[in-house]
């Protein structure tokens, strides 16, 4: 781990205090509610650093890896000038997909549609027939771009905000994160595999779970062999948070030059705001973007790195323990949802201290939400962060009846 928490309870951080007067849970219909879901597209995962990858993919020019975030396709690609820019997966002339294969190489995109192409700076470089249509121009006509930063070790986080640059850079977003990246030696791991796991239940139901170790004592028996739950502590950054735990056996570790599997002593457990997960071992890491596709339908996307130089059956061991560990959250998650939609269930209370993190996010989660409603109903239509689209396009059609329904906080 990180660091070796102590038995007693922390003071409240100053982000917690200055939500101490909460501790409900968020109400079940903000979990199963799809007007909520499409709430979230457009005021928190379009206007925030979302995390998406490592740059282990991207070796040359040309390399490109597709992703959706919260159903939104976009894709990664590497320039000559060994830049990783990101775009809409969304060709100018008719919205086709430009990219169709979940990765590759190349460094003319072509849209397989009508035969418009662009260069991995995004700028249009092919519109056949278009040389002669009056007042087309080909610079007006590029991918819509994505921001990026490529943080310390590798990781890359993009923010679909449409505008030249967004609301809040990265290191506003993310104070001091980059800090605690920058403690871990990742060039000592190689990618060993991706995997991935879909269900039926809110990303928020995840995250929840992820949040916590409240609930590790039953829930992962494994865990709870190895660590001193009592110990397990949250601590609330600026937009992420820092997980530790001491281990039942951390005296004999520190003694030991070659420590190892969960929790030795120079390793990161991180939650990132809003969706997540990076967890570094000495010999391993990996982590798990939770992918919302619906209100009630998730995609859990997992990349696992090892150490070069751990034994073989030691890097496949970790897998083994990590798919377990995650199964049995998996598992937590799906029955809770079922329950969150009965409509018995309207909210529960949560504890300070041992789900400190949930408040946290949660709390994160509820007021991005309520400030962009807020504009929404100011402005009397829908507000899609991502959208480069003029606000009057949309109003020569919706006169007034595109505007967002009530949404009871």
């Amino acid at each position: 781990m990180a660091s070796t928490a102590a038995e007693s309870k922390p003071a409240p951080t100053e982000v917690e205090s200055k939500k101490a007067s909460r501790t409900q849970t968020l109400p079940a219909s903000w979990f199963t509610n799809q007007e909520v879901f499409e709430l979230e597209r457009r005021g928190l995962f379009t206007k925030t650093w979302l995390y998406v990858c490592h740059n282990a993919y991207f070796k040359k020019a040309g390399d490109y890896k597709l992703f959706t975030v919260a159903t939104f396709p976009i894709f990664l690609v590497m320039g000559k000038d060994n830049q990783i820019r990101a775009f809409h997966n969304v060709c100018r002339h008719r919205a086709y997909p430009v990219v169709k294969k979940e990765s590759g190489s190349t460094t003319v995109l072509g849209c397989r549609y009508h035969g418009w192409s662009y260069d991995t700076l995004g700028n249009l470089v092919k519109a056949p027939s278009f040389d002669d249509v009056p007042g087309f121009k080909k610079e007006e006509n590029g991918l819509y771009p994505i921001h990026v930063h490529v943080a310390s070790g590798g990781f890359i986080f993009v923010n679909m905000e449409a505008k030249e640059k967004p609301s809040v850079s990265f290191s506003e977003h993310f104070g001091e994160m980059e800090k605690e990246l920058e403690k871990i030696d990742f060039t000592k791991f190689e990618f060993r595999e991706t995997f991935t796991m879909q269900g039926k239940f809110n990303w928020k139901t995840l995250m929840d779970g992820y949040q916590e170790c409240y609930h590790c004592p039953v829930a992962h028996p494994g865990l709870a062999r190895d660590f001193n739950i009592n110990t397990y502590v949250v601590t609330p950054k600026s937009h992420y948070c820092i997980h530790t735990c001491q281990r039942k056996d951390a005296a004999d570790l520190k003694k030991s030059a070659d420590a190892e599997f969960t929790g030795s002593a120079d390793g990161l457990w991180m939650y990132v705001y809003p969706n997540v997960g990076i967890n570094v071992y000495s010999t391993s890491w990996y982590s798990i973007r939770v992918n919302p596709l619906s209100a009630g339908e998730t995609l859990l996307e997992y990349e696992v790195f090892v150490a070069k130089d751990a034994p073989e059956q030691e890097k496949a061991d970790f897998v083994k323990f990590l798919k377990q560990l995650e199964q049995e959250d998996f598992d937590l998650c799906v029955l809770t949802q079922a329950n969150l939609e009965k409509g018995i269930y309207h909210e529960g209370v949560l504890h300070d201290f041992r789900e400190r993190g949930v408040l946290y996010y949660q709390g994160e989660v509820r007021r991005m939400l309520e400030e962009h409603a807020a504009l929404e109903k100011k402005a009397g239509r829908k507000i899609l962060s991502a959208s480069w689209a003029p606000a009057e396009a949309d109003d020569i059609i919706c006169g007034g009846s595109c505007e967002p329904s009530e949404l009871k906080w």
